[in-house]
């Protein structure tokens, strides 16, 4: 699909180019580049602020720019989008409170690195994922450690706002619109669940993730408006980062009471959310049939 293509382009050439303007940014050498994202930010004063640009860039030249691009092919974008519709308050609240109650089910479902074995030829794969996994906790802890105002706003806006901004613009914006046309709405949503899932190459959280992906596209289904995904997307996430910065222990939430009432609450909730739209109001433009 065009989608993924533009994705991979981006990867191949865009993300080393970022490198590269963020070592000449920060004064640094792509070899100092390299061995601060390979486990040790601390190696420089300005580590952090290195890998934060980073990861906005990421996901601003990955996520972002392909279903930008996509969209632009097809029309307006905000309208191709769906970014052009406001939705209700009530609906951006009843979207983020079910998020919220997820989380201690994530957790819960979010299996250690060490856990993770694949099959046969799979087993190196299995492995790789698993670095990655560890390199990538290890990189974030280091980050979140500090918790000034201004690191933690930071983070917010890096590591909340922009991957709700663009994974949704992407994922439910282009790539859930785009098999709706072909196969319509509940294969569509899972499919796009699990490639959410999948892309983020985290085989830890593989079953959660594809259970928030399948949730923000239902949100979208049903509201018409990519900004409830978003919202709710961003609400996750920042309620994440925070719970770090106010070093709130991940084991309270992986307790069995914890964990049922809140999956009870999100459902109830989710029904609520269905009684307030009870038809799915997601349409095509007469211009994307």
């Amino acid at each position: 699909m065009l989608g993924f293509l533009v994705y991979a382009l981006g990867q191949l050439i865009l993300i080393p180019l970022l490198l590269w303007v963020g070592g000449l940014a920060f004064g640094l050498g792509w070899s100092q580049v390299q061995a601060l994202l390979g486990g040790d930010l601390g190696l420089h004063p300005s580590g952090h602020a290195l890998f934060r640009f980073l990861q906005a860039g990421h996901q601003i030249l990955s996520w972002g720019l392909a279903a930008w691009l996509i969209a632009s092919l097809l029309g307006p974008p905000l309208a191709v989008l769906h970014l052009d519709r406001a939705p209700r308050p009530s609906w951006v609240l009843l979207a983020s409170l079910i998020m919220l109650g997820c989380i201690p089910a994530v957790l819960t479902l979010a299996l250690p690195p060490e856990d993770i074995h694949l099959p046969g030829a799979l087993a190196e794969l299995g492995r790789e994922l698993q670095q990655q996994a560890l390199r990538s906790q290890s990189l974030l802890r280091e980050v979140f450690e500090d918790h000034s105002t201004l690191a933690i706003l930071a983070n917010v806006v890096v590591f909340a706002a922009l991957p709700a901004v663009m994974e949704e613009m992407f994922f439910r914006g282009a790539l859930q619109r785009e098999l709706m046309r072909l196969w319509g709405g509940h294969r569509a949503i899972w499919l796009t669940g699990l490639l959410f899932s999948l892309l983020h190459l985290q085989a830890t959280g593989l079953l959660s993730r594809l259970v928030l992906g399948v949730l923000l596209g239902y949100f979208l289904w049903y509201s018409g408006s990519l900004w409830v995904s978003i919202l709710a997307h961003f609400a996750f996430n920042a309620t994440n980062i925070l719970a770090l910065a106010l070093n709130v222990d991940p084991e309270l939430g992986k307790a069995w009471p914890v964990v049922l009432g809140s999956l009870a609450a999100a459902t109830f909730l989710f029904f609520l959310f269905r009684r307030l739209i009870p038809q799915p109001l997601y349409s095509l433009s007469p211009y994307e049939k």
